[in-house]
């Protein structure tokens, strides 16, 4: 495969992620996705990126302030939107072998 075919494949991928995503409503009240794949899919144009930005919202830290507890329930939000997603299509083309989410800065943020 060449290296455009790589890079399409990887973004039609991340498409239907966060298609998956942005259809689930426990994760609509988690996470606000951002970044430039939002963009691109909200107001095309030629902006790409091979990841999935995101914050959590404010409601949803303040019903799971423990970083562990967050972290899990995502883990299990998102496997379950994406695995719905994914063995909905006729064709199945993708499967999800596993999910890991990963808190990012690891520290809370000086200012809250």
């Amino acid at each position: 495969m060449n290296q455009g075919d790589v890079d399409r494949w990887r973004s039609d991928v991340l498409d239907e992620i966060l298609m998956a995503l942005a259809a689930d409503d426990e994760i609509e009240q988690c996470l606000v996705f951002k970044g430039a794949r939002i963009l691109n899919a909200r107001l095309g144009g030629g902006r790409q990126s091979l990841d999935l930005d995101s914050n959590l919202t404010h409601r949803f830290v303040e019903q799971h302030p423990d970083r562990e507890d967050q972290r899990s329930l995502l883990e299990r939000s998102i496997k379950r939107a994406i695995t719905r997603r994914f063995e909905g299509r006729n064709p199945v083309r993708y499967e999800l072998d596993g999910i890991g989410v990963k808190s990012h800065p690891a520290n809370p943020h000086p200012m809250g």
